[in-house]
């Protein structure tokens, strides 16, 4: 038998980051933490999500210049995905909470592949 809080300890080392380094990060990995993120439960299966890799520094540059404070960690990240949503009437809060539960998904499935990674909304 295993320990239980032993086998959630992944769990518990999930960080939020806000400066990277600049090492590449493989495009395999990018699509692993999408897909991870892809398998996430979502209000009656509708996966409203849209992923979009972000991998140009101009791009990351943009974002990250945007004059967000959520968004100037981007000015160091390497990569990035972007979670779009759609804007259906009646439907935002329910999204909302689908996304975060992408979101977080890619957090840990970053983790996991020993990646650094943030979340932030605009």
């Amino acid at each position: 038998m295993t320990d239980a809080a032993e086998d959630v300890r992944p769990l518990l080392r999930v960080r939020q980051v806000r400066e990277f380094t600049d090492a590449p990060v493989d495009p395999a990995a990018l699509d692993a933490v999408a897909d991870a993120a892809r398998w996430s439960g979502s209000s009656r299966n509708s996966q409203p999500w849209r992923f979009i890799v972000i991998r140009e520094p101009a791009t990351l540059r943009a974002l990250a210049e945007a004059g967000l404070p959520q968004t100037r960690s981007l000015a160091t990240a390497r990569a990035a995905i972007a979670i779009a949503l759609p804007t259906e009437p009646g439907r935002r809060v329910v999204h909302g909470y689908d996304e975060g539960r992408a979101a977080e998904r890619m957090l840990i499935a970053a983790s996991l592949l020993d990646l650094a990674a943030g979340i932030a909304w605009i």
